[in-house]
């Protein structure tokens, strides 16, 4: 594979014109009116200020928040807005050559200042410049941006973080040539690194600041203002406020999108009503829109399922079994009602339908269909309903539907993780 020729081969220049994001398009939290103001002391770069009496900023700031948030387009918004370049990682050419970018990005600062003093110096040359795969404006400040995401983190056999905390110890000029040339902002989504690194972290970074996941009250706000702004959908904005608990803006944007569109591709009910409240809540409980933190939850279904395992073989269970197993046909309503004393939460519900449909799906589809027409069950056919008793606690067409609903996960989970 050919090598690219410097770090710079690795960041991509974003000019103020080329970013079509408006106020609009962000929904603002609280945390967003520090970030502005931080960024415009820095861009005022002046010594009037009263801020200087006190502090002398660093020119950089520390940012965490979840996958999925709106942070990054916040960003280029203000870079559009005050007219500043960025500069952010070029995600395509990393991922293909991580081992490469890892080595040479520890030369990412001495590259700068190498660039940023090239105006100034009585060396500079034409062919200086031409060797430039990004054009920086010395004269004014540049916005860098170095985001960690998840997938690029995975890729790395050593933590970005983890490489500039220790260049910037070992460094003490480079405080002095962020503060005069660069506005550095560091777009964290794992907490775990930051507090792991946090006395060096209070030395470099003027600020950290922690944009939470989406509070009820935030999402309700969203729920609603989209509601405001589109009349002709609605939808029953308590249940999925509820129901997108840890869920981020942009994952919220996206269950309605695709709701709106599954919505007008049914051209039967298009024409009749505009209400999409079911088509939202399925498509979260079928797994089809999932937040970054349910998939979290997802990739530990083999625990989950050894969980439920673990519940059907209880005493308890274990007791009920054999005694079902020794009733009759028609003590069958008696061993229902026995059953059905039973009750779990939703949750543990979940996995419980989720394990019997990875297992006997298709038995227990024919054994509900008995059951919802009323006839006798085969002896198979009690030996395997009698594993699973708590679709007993469900009317047929009820249990037939959380099935379905158990298989659906199961196969998202098992097309995610490449099986």
């Amino acid at each position: 594979m050919t090598q690219p020729n410097n770090i710079f081969d690795y960041l991509k220049l974003v000019s103020p014109s080329e970013i079509k994001i408006s106020s609009e398009d962000i929904f603002y939290r609280e945390q967003y009116s520090e970030i502005i103001n931080y960024l415009k002391i820095l861009l005022t770069d002046s010594l009037d200020l009263e801020i200087y009496d006190y502090i002398t900023p660093k020119g950089s700031l520390l940012l965490n928040t979840n996958s999925g948030s709106e942070i990054l387009d916040y960003i280029k918004l203000i870079s559009s807005n005050y007219y500043l370049n960025l500069v952010e990682l070029n995600f395509f050419k990393i991922l293909k050559n991580s081992d490469d970018f890892l080595n040479v990005f520890e030369n990412l600062f001495n590259e700068l200042i190498k660039i940023y003093e090239i105006p100034h110096s009585e060396n500079k040359s034409e062919e200086s410049e031409k060797n430039l795969s990004i054009k920086f404006d010395s004269n004014k400040k540049t916005l860098l941006i170095i985001e960690e995401r998840k997938n690029l983190l995975k890729r790395l056999s050593t933590n970005l973080f983890d490489i500039f905390v220790e260049f910037y110890n070992q460094n003490p000029d480079l405080y002095d040539f962020i503060s005069k040339n660069i506005i550095l902002v560091w777009i964290n989504y794992n907490y775990e690194s930051i507090a792991q690194n946090y006395e060096d972290i209070i030395e470099i970074f003027d600020l950290f600041i922690r944009v939470p996941i989406l509070s009820e009250m935030e999402r309700e706000t969203f729920l609603r203002e989209f509601a405001e702004q589109n009349p002709k959908i609605s939808f029953d904005i308590r249940k999925i406020t509820e129901l997108t608990d840890g869920w981020e803006i942009k994952e919220i944007k996206k269950l309605i999108n695709v709701g709106i569109l599954k919505h007008y591709l049914n051209s039967d009910l298009n024409m009749v009503s505009n209400e999409i409240t079911e088509i939202l809540i399925d498509l979260i409980d079928s797994g089809e829109i999932i937040s970054s933190n349910t998939y979290k939850l997802k990739r530990n279904e083999i625990d989950r399922k050894k969980m439920a395992k673990n519940h059907l073989n209880s005493e308890t269970h274990q007791r009920r079994r054999k005694s079902f197993e020794k009733k009759e046909s028609s003590n069958l309503n008696e061993v229902i009602r026995v059953i059905q004393d039973s009750k779990h939460s939703d949750f543990m519900k979940e996995q419980l339908y989720e394990h019997a449909a990875s297992k006997n799906y298709a038995e227990l589809t024919i054994i509900i269909d008995k059951l919802d027409k009323g006839e006798p069950l085969e002896e198979n056919d009690r030996k395997i309903l009698s594993q699973y008793p708590f679709i007993l606690n469900e009317t047929p067409g009820k249990a037939q539907l959380n099935l379905e609903k158990g298989k659906k996960r199961i196969d998202i989970i098992k097309k995610s993780l490449g099986q």
